[in-house]
């Protein structure tokens, strides 16, 4: 299969030929309001693609097309453009007329049919095509994202204003549960109706153990004469429907020119001290639009609501998965972004318990990494204005005293209930780790996190010359020895205070906080868990081998596998960033190694364009959520500091 990557008439040419990998590839158009179109090449391999709209006000996801496509063809190339993606089908052989002045007549000729797809930034659809004489097919899936009830769904259709109306409702113990609307214009619009349901299999769900078999609604086909271009609207009221369609014919190429600048403005050349190659330059580029995908804002206000964490299933604003990747908006020098996102955590950490919701909607759980990660965070802002020098810029004094008065409450909150006095360690509940699918009640990453926390209240009571910095440090003193005594034996880190386990949280350990050891002492360390966990094709299982819960291959929805083997594209990145910073010249076949295969991901695998989740263990692949936030953005984070952006 054929990708080609866009940046101002710049064409980059890839080719994906794994059979598997080629099954999943799929491409995402996103809008500010947090609708996306996530299609698969030739045919959806997930039932969650298509074409889905967002209820802010129930913070909730909504299917609305699951595809759309012409008649009998295969698709043998697709471009991504960043605000537009463009499908080029194999020649077919059509009759076109062909005239002249003394004999009219038809000639059978080669053409190449090709399609694309613009997402309305406050919603809505345009979708072109041309050099095609034949039917299109129209293939609904109206329902909330986690309804998987087969009956109770009605579909009627109805025009208005020369616009072919589709309205669905969903009927639950004979009251109407919740209605959708979409909307269809074109120019002489040759239709027909069909209404006609079939079941359809999704590969890829069904590979993840996952429901993979759903009752689809072909509901119309649509006549094409050659090319055609087709408004769809789609939402919670025929009115929405209609705005939408109108907004767009009235406003199209105006729309669309805007788009066009953003994106290209975000594909602009950068500068790095070092010499970065073709691929990684375009990964990179490919990167940097991504992150802004994922930012969510306010329908009225147009206010930023948060970054959600992946697609097409994580679409909701988690606060580990946000932290992590408000890094790269930093290195952006996106500071108003960071600013804002960081006073919002700052202002909503419980004053109960020191914690912070795992998402941003009302009744989420809560945990303690959340605040470790924002702590985290801050520091690294800190540090980037002061060496930029904007810190007295971007923060006044008062404002830093809030953060530290609010920091120092959490902490006491934190130490107050949950800190273990038997052990001298922190005690978390199941889900605090950002390895939320095993329970270890004193794991690795929380200890250090939480060493991090105090580390930067120590920071920042220097920097406002408060008198609580001594204490600070003899606290970073006695829980840095802590964890040294229950985590650490011989050279090797482990992930828990029984030191039975190896995981990939040794890279995260040295990401956080890497005076916890001598440079010396962690370079053993890493060689030692090199030997556990590196992956030949150039990435980190986030279990030793050599343990007997290790998984090789991805197991899916059941879990086994997903932080007992499964190699996250995130941690690879980072542990990239530390290899390069602990020695690179020792470490440098396997920085090189881990670039390679996290820029192929994005360039070949998955979501074009985007950053996988994660992949097996034993071979590379495009798994787990096939778009993911923390995955684009600690690819620019790597590069950055691996290259050094100028």
């Amino acid at each position: 299969m054929n990708i080609r990557f866009n940046f101002k008439d710049n064409f980059y040419n890839y080719q994906q030929i794994d059979k598997e990998e080629i099954e999943k590839l799929t491409f995402l158009l996103t809008n500010i309001k947090g609708d996306f179109l996530n299609l698969g090449f030739d045919e959806n391999s997930i039932k969650s693609e298509g074409l889905n709209i967002f209820n802010q006000k129930e913070n909730s996801t909504f299917k609305i097309i699951d595809s759309i496509k012409p008649q009998g063809l295969e698709t043998d190339l697709v471009e991504f453009e960043g605000f537009k993606v463009k499908r080029n089908f194999k020649s077919k052989f059509s009759e076109i007329l062909v005239e002249n002045n003394d004999n009219p007549s038809l000639n059978t000729i080669e053409t190449s049919t090709s399609d694309s797809f613009y997402l309305g930034p406050t919603g809505g659809l345009i979708y072109d095509i041309e050099n095609f004489n034949g039917y299109i097919n129209i293939d609904l899936d109206m329902r909330k994202s986690e309804d998987y009830d087969k009956w109770g769904r009605n579909y009627r259709s109805y025009k208005k204003d020369q616009i072919l109306i589709i309205e669905y409702t969903k009927i639950k113990e004979d009251k109407t549960e919740y209605k959708l609307y979409l909307g269809i214009k074109t120019v002489n619009f040759d239709y027909k109706i069909l209404d006609k349901w079939f079941e359809k299999e999704y590969p890829y769900s069904k590979k993840r153990n996952s429901l993979s078999k759903m009752y689809i609604n072909r509901y119309l086909e649509i006549n094409i004469y050659d090319k055609k271009r087709i408004f769809f609207g789609s939402g919670f009221s025929e009115n929405e429907v209609l705005e939408q369609i109108n907004l767009l014919e009235k406003h199209q190429e105006e729309i669309i020119n805007f788009d066009k600048e953003i994106y290209h403005d975000l594909t602009k050349d950068i500068e790095f001290l070092k010499p970065i190659s073709q691929n990684v330059s375009v990964a990179y580029k490919l990167s940097n639009n991504a992150i802004y995908n994922f930012i969510l804002h306010d329908k009225e206000t147009k206010n930023k609501l948060g970054s959600v964490a992946g697609l097409p299933w994580f679409n909701q604003v988690w606060t580990r998965d946000e932290l992590v990747g408000i890094r790269a908006f930093i290195n952006n020098s996106e500071y108003n972004l960071v600013k804002e996102r960081l006073y919002f955590y700052i202002n909503n950490i419980d004053k109960e318990t020191g914690l912070l919701n795992r998402l941003n909607i009302k009744g989420s759980l809560s945990s303690a990494d959340g605040v470790f990660w924002l702590a985290k965070r801050i520091g690294d802002f800190i540090f980037h204005l002061t060496e930029k020098n904007h810190l007295n810029e971007i923060f006044t004094r008062e404002e830093l005293k809030d953060i530290y008065n609010k920091l120092y409450s959490s902490f006491n909150k934190i130490a107050t209930n949950y800190w273990d006095l038997n052990k001298e360690l922190l005690k978390v509940k199941n889900g605090d780790s950002w390895m939320d699918t095993i329970e270890v009640d004193f794991p690795i990453d929380i200890q250090v996190q939480f060493l991090e926390f105090v580390n930067i209240l120590e920071i920042l009571s220097n920097i406002l010359k408060l008198e609580e910095n001594n204490k600070f440090a003899e606290f970073c003193f006695l829980l840095k020895n802590q964890i040294k005594n229950k985590f650490y034996s011989d050279y090797n880190l482990y992930q828990e205070a029984e030191k039975k386990q190896i995981t990939s949280n040794i890279f995260l350990a040295y990401y956080i906080y890497p005076d916890l050891f001598t440079l010396d002492e962690w370079e053993k360390i890493i060689d030692n868990a090199l030997l556990h966990l590196y992956n030949s094709w150039g990435s980190i299982s986030t279990l030793s081998h050599k343990d007997k819960n290790y998984h090789e291959n991805y197991t899916g929805e059941n879990n086994e596998s997903y932080h007992c083997g499964d190699s996250w594209y995130w941690i690879n990145n980072i542990t990239a960033i530390v290899l390069n910073d602990l020695n690179e010249k020792k470490y440098r076949k396997y920085i090189s190694k881990i670039i390679s295969s996290s820029t192929q991901d994005i360039l070949k695998f998955g979501c074009i364009g985007f950053s996988s989740e994660i992949s097996s263990s034993i071979k590379q692949k495009a798994e787990g959520s096939l778009i993911q936030l923390w995955s684009s953005s600690t690819y620019l984070e790597m590069i950055d500091k691996i290259f050094i952006k100028k």
